[in-house]
């Protein structure tokens, strides 16, 4: 169901794993679920979602049309927004990235407009990761990883709530765009 654009575009981080991230830059992966948190089974059960045009739903019961729950929920990231991707990294030292034969030359990294270079898990084989070791550094959770350091930029194109073993997830899908 496409939902109309707004016209304020906000930006979110995602997190995903190397999987993941391997497949969007391979251009097979297009949406992606997350968890409806804090939703109880019991306002749900039997229901199905209904959509706004203003980016919000609530749950309607097509026996019961009276007895719909009346409250909406917000969609938190909404047609049209960026996402950046949030991924598995880590940040060279310059000490170690300006010389030759340095983890810089080893380590796939991507040019970010910085002092030191990223390296990004997903891209490393076994050899990079050797390496990394013995140079000390250590691979930085996605969670914390700021919005300068990502290369994959997405923009939502479809928002839908779907049902899977009694659990609703938002299903976000999207397009690449370009850093901003």
């Amino acid at each position: 169901m496409t939902k109309t654009a707004k016209t304020a575009t906000r930006e979110h981080g995602l997190t995903f794993i190397a999987a993941e991230v391997r497949a969007l830059l391979a251009g097979i992966q297009s949406r992606t679920m997350r968890v409806i948190r804090n939703l109880p089974a019991h306002w749900v059960r039997g229901k199905i979602p209904q959509y706004f045009s203003e980016g919000d739903f609530c749950f309607y019961d097509p026996a019961n049309p009276i007895g719909t729950f009346p409250t909406r929920f917000r969609v938190p990231i909404q047609v049209g927004d960026l996402i950046w991707v949030k991924e598995t990294w880590l940040e060279l030292d310059r000490d170690h990235w300006a010389e030759p034969g340095s983890p810089r030359d080893k380590i796939i990294v991507s040019d970010v407009p910085r002092a030191n270079a990223i390296a990004y898990r997903a891209e490393c084989g076994v050899e990079s990761d050797e390496i990394r070791k013995e140079y000390g550094y250590k691979w930085r959770s996605p969670v914390g990883m700021p919005k300068w350091a990502a290369r994959i930029w997405l923009r939502m194109t479809d928002v839908d709530v779907e049902r899977m073993h009694d659990v609703w997830y938002w299903v976000y899908h999207f397009d690449r765009a370009e850093k901003p």
